[in-house]
């Protein structure tokens, strides 16, 4: 009987159990706009992947940048022999350093792009426009590192994410671009015309 109450008291309450009360909720990204905040915020940091893992584990952005494109074209040059005093900076390229940005792109910045178009595209044109500015920002560096890159067939299964290639790449980032130059001063007028008429209306009072 004991173990049964134990079972029932667990069954009952293990939807609350088993809640992770650190994070946020659905009803707290509704707050404020944050579910589309959030993402923007990510994908800013994703531009040279400034991202902070936490306990000091914010170098990611070291192995993009510095350890990749920096050394390899002599912008910088380190002073500590790393492996064994030949790397990129003497063309001994490291596939560790020179994939980290893909890497670091694909898994965590173009998934939170590609979610805020989805959630903007139809109901939050200044949303979408900042999404779609803030994308070419992000993809024109990984295309210059890498030429070819995955982009129009990102999560498209059905053409195998076949990479496009640089120009076909910047041809679609002035279609990008082009959509946000017409949307956003839509947004913008709108905002100065709401702003106009509080402004009658206080006055008028």
């Amino acid at each position: 009987m004991a173990w049964f109450s134990c079972f029932w008291f667990l069954w009952t309450d293990f939807k609350e159990i088993n809640t992770d009360k650190s994070g946020v909720t659905d009803e707290n990204l509704q707050a404020d706009y944050n579910e589309h905040g959030i993402r923007l915020g990510i994908i800013q940091q994703g531009i040279y992947f400034n991202y902070d893992y936490g306990k000091g584990k914010n170098w990611p952005f070291q192995l993009t940048q510095n350890l990749n494109a920096d050394m390899f074209s002599g912008y910088m040059h380190d002073a500590k022999p790393l492996n064994g005093g030949s790397h990129n900076s003497d063309y001994n390229l490291q596939d560790g350093w020179n994939s980290a940005m893909w890497g670091h792109t694909y898994e965590y910045v173009f998934p939170q792009i590609y979610q805020s178009e989805n959630a903007t595209r139809d109901r939050m044109p200044a949303f979408f426009g900042i999404t779609k500015i803030l994308k070419v920002e992000v993809m024109h560096r990984v295309t210059d590192y890498y030429g070819p890159i995955v982009y129009s067939h990102f999560a498209d299964p059905e053409a195998r994410y076949m990479p496009d290639t640089q120009k076909e790449v910047y041809n679609a980032f002035f279609c990008e671009l082009d959509t946000a130059v017409a949307v956003l001063p839509i947004i913008l007028s709108s905002i100065r015309e709401l702003r106009s008429l509080r402004v009658r209306y206080v006055v008028g009072r």
